[in-house]
Formats: structure tokens, C-alpha cells, sequence
């Protein structure tokens, strides 16, 4: 298996993961909009360096 295909899909697991697990504890102390939009946008941008990172180390 390609070690950037398994290195995203972890990635993307723990990602997923995380966004359920922190919105169920932080939403009782904001909305839930708030709370997920930060999370996901959080994630997105992990994703992103994580995306520049390969691109740049395997091209």
C-alpha cells in the first residue's frame, strides 16, 4: 500500500473521529454550530498542511 494513501486515511480517521467526540462535550457550554464549524475548520486546516506537506515531500 502507498504510504501516502494510508498516512491520508489515517488522517482522515482520526479527523472524523474527533469532530463527534469534542462537540459532544464542548456543546454544553456553546451552540453546536459554533462548536462543530471550529472543529471542522480546525481539521480542514490540518488536512490542507498535511496535503502541502506531501505534495511537497513526494513531488
Amino acid at each position: 500500500m502507498d504510504f501516502r494513501a494510508m498516512l491520508m486515511g489515517l488522517s482522515f480517521a482520526l479527523m472524523w473521529s474527533n469532530g463527534f467526540t469534542s462537540a459532544r462535550i464542548a456543546v454544553a457550554h456553546a451552540s453546536p454550530l459554533a462548536m462543530l464549524s471550529l472543529c471542522f475548520l480546525i481539521s480542514g486546516l490540518i488536512a490542507v498542511g498535511i496535503a502541502y506537506t506531501l505534495d511537497k515531500t513526494l513531488a
